[in-house]
This record gives structure tokens, sequence and C-alpha cells, in this order.
């Protein structure tokens, strides 16, 4: 008797602590879709995710609910199905009709209305999860959730786990191919674009800036599909707006025939085009300066937006000209901003990207400097000989033993001149900041000089302040080579 006691007793507790299942959402399908088309679309629109089952993990009596909840969304409450039915494998069907919708459309909730009951395991199918676009406000998952609840006390059981429906995103991506790289050529007094194609002929000097028809400079970028799912009543379309802005600016697309000192016309910077490969056709583009006073910024408005690839050429396709004034040989960088825009004034859809849009950089003089002390009573001597008629700012970077770098400006060069910074390079050595900086007694120092290397020539050496010491530093224009 003792040992049939303990069966009982132990299947009993088995019983007690037996794992309760709840319930499993599982969807057909995990929709994709077109944020663009969402917004662009009227908001009563009715989009329809895909069907979804939700398979019970307990009993059921006549009258318990099920509440569906969703994320992302809202419930078209006037469009779902008013019923849905549950399969228990034998042929068995009972089924769940809407009672009520929540006010702000992210309930529903079913009742059983059979008297028999359901088991755990049954099966039941959802057809039709309908939201409105104007519920869906930005990218995102689609989510839905289940909640059973017994009609006699209303005590929650048999819970499903959120489970996503749909994502929701934007249907493009902008890569770009080819930014505005250039160099400013020091040593032949020329600008030329990295990418070869560029205005080997333009020159600087005296007389200003002059070039040649198909001179001309590319920045190129692919608009990309990422194959989302229109869906509501209308097929986004827009149109695209490339800026692109130079942080000295487009001086060499400036038309001395048509422009006028200190102004920026659209007839002067005409030449520049844009064009779109979608589908083997192009596409025109429509240019003009972004500020009607200088030319540091170029808009480009293309009114049909399409997967393909995107050219704005800047430069003088047409005719041969020559600048009244000199152009200065200075660098700088170039931004863009790429703003694909579709839909109403009231349903708007945005894309937007900031890709870098490249720079221009001289080839000029780069001093390599393997060892100078720092230390207040130590003087530096760092002298720069010009020979050359280039002019332009000379900055430096260093690095101290922990190979923390600092940067800084030393000054502006002119022309046929000898320029003295050691005093300046030592007060902005000693001011650096950063890991090892704090109380370092040596660095190494790299100049870069705007000036052929030709007719260069740097000098340095230092001493202690009292004059009685003195060291040369030989440097890679007298004898040095960093490589």
């Amino acid at each position: 008797m003792k040992s049939i006691s303990k069966v009982i007793v132990a299947s009993a507790v088995a019983g007690a602590c037996s794992y309760v299942s709840a319930a499993t959402i599982t969807p057909a399908s995990v929709g994709n879709y077109s944020l663009e088309s969402v917004q662009v679309s009227p908001a009563a629109d009715l989009i329809l995710l895909p069907a979804a089952t939700v398979t019970l993990g307990q009993a059921y009596v006549l009258n318990d609910t099920i509440e569906l909840s969703v994320t992302g969304a809202g419930f078209a409450s006037a469009s779902v199905s008013s019923t849905f039915t549950c399969e228990n494998g034998a042929g068995n069907s009972t089924v769940f009709t809407l009672v009520r919708a929540s006010s702000n459309s992210s309930l529903l909730t079913y009742a059983a209305n059979t008297p028999s009951g359901l088991v755990p395991g049954q099966t039941c199918a959802i057809p039709s999860l309908v939201v409105t676009a104007g519920s869906i406000t930005g990218s995102g998952n689609i989510q839905v959730s289940s909640v059973s609840k017994k009609a006699a006390t209303l005590a929650t059981f048999d819970s499903g786990a959120a489970v996503t429906v749909a994502s929701v995103g934007t249907n493009y991506s902008v890569s770009v191919s080819t930014i505005l790289d250039g160099v400013i050529d020091v040593q032949n007094n020329r600008l030329t674009f990295a990418s070869g194609t560029g205005p080997s002929d333009i020159l600087t000097g005296a007389t200003g800036l002059t070039g040649t028809a198909g001179d001309e400079d590319t920045f190129q970028f692919s608009v990309n599909s990422l194959g989302r799912s229109n869906v509501g009543s209308v097929v986004p379309s827009g149109t695209m707006t490339i800026t692109l802005t130079g942080s000295v600016g487009f001086g060499f697309l400036v038309d001395p025939a048509t422009d006028t000192a200190g102004s920026c016309s659209v007839t002067g910077i005409g030449a520049v085009a844009a064009t779109a490969v979608v589908g083997g056709n192009a596409v025109a583009g429509t240019a003009s300066p972004s500020s009607a006073t200088a030319c540091t910024g170029v808009n480009v408005v293309v009114p049909t937006i399409g997967a393909g690839q995107y050219t704005v050429a800047l430069g003088r396709g047409a005719t041969t000209y020559t600048a009244t004034t000199a152009t200065a040989l200075t660098e700088q960088t170039y931004s863009s901003a790429i703003t694909l825009a579709m839909g109403s004034s009231t349903r708007v859809a945005s894309v937007q990207s900031s890709p870098s849009a490249g720079a221009w950089t001289i080839n000029g003089t780069t001093v390599n400097i393997p060892y100078l002390p720092l230390n207040a009573n130590i003087d530096l001597l760092v002298n720069i000989a010009n020979r050359s008629t280039q002019t332009g700012a000379v900055t430096f970077t260093a690095w101290n033993a922990n190979g923390t770098s600092c940067t800084g400006s030393l000054g502006s060069i002119t022309a046929n001149a000898n320029m003295s910074v050691g005093s300046v390079l030592k007060t902005a050595l000693l001011a650096c900041t950063g890991t090892g900086w704090a109380g370092a007694t040596r660095a190494t120092v790299q100049l870069v000089i705007p000036t052929p290397r030709a007719t260069t020539a740097v000098n340095t050496s230092f001493s202690t302040t009292d004059g009685k010491s003195r060291s040369i530093v030989v440097n890679d224009t007298n004898g040095y080579r960093a490589d």
C-alpha cells in the first residue's frame, strides 16, 4: 500500500507542476512594405496584412474571449473579419465572433460561441487583419499579439506573444561611385581632377582661369530600390533634388562673358547637367546656383525618380573661356544633400541622404621632421624658403611618443619669401592635448606647404634659450627620407 500511495502522490505533484502551454501566433508570411507608398496614399486606404493562425494553448468554454492587439499600425475596425474559425483536426470546428473593437483601433475582441468548448492544440485561422495607411506613421514592424480572458471571471489566460506580421521601411537607398576629388597641382600651376576626366588644361596665373570645351568633373551616385512592395492606392512618384556645396565654391564654373564680379547666374553654370540612366533612358535635370551672389553651391532638380545611376557634371561643356581675375589655389571640401520628395502637400514621403562629395587637395610639399624636442627652455628654429609665386596656408601634423596626433596652422606663406615658423610651432605643440601630450618631451612633425617641391627648402634645428647650444635636425628636403 505504501508503494501505491507514493505513486499516487507523485503523479498528483507532477500534474500540479506540469507546464501550461501558451497560445502561438504564426503569420503565413511577413509583409515587406514601402514606407513611401504608405505615406503618399490617402490615410483611409486599407492595407491587408498577411493571414495568420493562432494555435490555442489551453481549453476554452462558451463566451471565453481572445483579444488581438496590434502595434505599429491601427486596425480598420469596419473592415476586419467578423469571425474566425478554429479546427481541432478531427473535423470539429468552433467559431469566434467579433464582439467589440477598441476606440483607438489597437484591439479586437472575439468571443467563442460554442457550448462544447475547445481543447489545447486547436488552430484558429484569422483571414483578414486590415489596417489603415494613416495609422502607419513611420518605419518599423507591425506586430500582433493575443490575450485570452475567462467569460466568468475575466481572468487572463493563454496569452500569445507578439509576432511581426509586416515590416515597413523606405524603399530607396543612395550609394556614391564618383566624388568630386581633385588636385591643385602647384608644381605645374594647374588644376586637375583626380578621376582623370577633368580639365588638365585649366591653368591658374596672372591672367586668371582658362579652360576649353569638354572640361568637367562629375559627381556620380546611384538610387537603389530595396525591393519593398507598394501598398495603398497610390504608386510613389516625385522629384529629386541634388545640392552640391563647396567650402570655397565653384568659381571655375563662372562664365566671364555673362557673370559680373560677385555674381553667379543660372547662365553662368548652364553647362552643369544632370542625367540619370533609368531603364536605358536619359532623364534631364535643371541646374541653378544655390546662391544668386556666389557660386558656393549648385542645385540640380531631376523631375523623375527611379532606380538608376545619376551624374552631375561640373564644367564648361560648350565654350572656351578665360576668367578675367586670377583664381586662388585653395583647398576645399564638397558636401552633398540628396532628397527624394514624393506625394502631395498633405501626404508626403521624403528620403534624404548626405554622402560625401569629395575634396580638392593641394599637391604641394610635404616635409617630415623625424624629431623635435619639446621644452619651454628650448627654441625651435624652422625656416621655410619659398622660391615660387605660389602662396597659401602652411599646416602641420605632429605625433607624440604614444602616437597621439595633433594638428594646426602655422600661417600663410607669401611668394618668393622666407617664413620662420619655429616659435609658432613650439607654442602649438606645447598646447596639444590628448593622451601623452601633457609633459611630452619630443614629437615627430610633418609640415604641408602649398608650394612646389622643387622650389621649396626647409631648415630645422633647435637651441637652448640662452643660445649656448644648437643642434641641426635633418628633414626630407635636405637628406632625411620618411620612406
